[in-house]
């Protein structure tokens, strides 16, 4: 009877994950091209900076990284990533994106550190 149960559980949650299912505020849209993405963004005292020309990502004053995407059409989702040096590189930053619809504020949900949050176009 335990394993029953066990694997009811197990097998409602794996139907019930979608990787759709991200801290994404309500009305928030998904990234089309990742120059959506380009210019400075604040959040309270941190800067991000995403040259989309460059290909470089960049948090305050810190390293430049490689700036890397990918989208995942049928989840609608569009991921940035951080890379040490160049494509090839180690991800240091990896998130899911999303606009607000006015494309004045970005949303990060952070899959590399679990954090989540809104930036403001600078």
């Amino acid at each position: 009877m335990k394993n029953i149960y066990f694997t009811s559980v197990f097998l409602i949650s794996i139907f019930t994950f979608s990787q759709d299912n991200s801290k994404y505020p309500s009305g928030y849209i998904p990234v089309k091209s990742l120059t959506e993405l380009n210019g400075n963004w604040r959040y309270g005292s941190d800067l991000l900076k995403i040259n989309t020309s460059a290909k470089s990502i960049q948090f305050n004053d810190g390293m430049k990284l490689y700036l890397d995407f990918n989208k995942l059409p049928a989840y609608n989702q569009f991921y940035i990533y951080g890379r040490i040096g160049n494509a090839d590189g180690t991800p240091i930053i990896r998130s899911r994106v999303r606009l607000s619809p006015d494309r004045k504020k970005i949303h990060l949900d952070r899959i590399d550190g679990n954090t989540s949050n809104i930036y403001t176009k600078q």
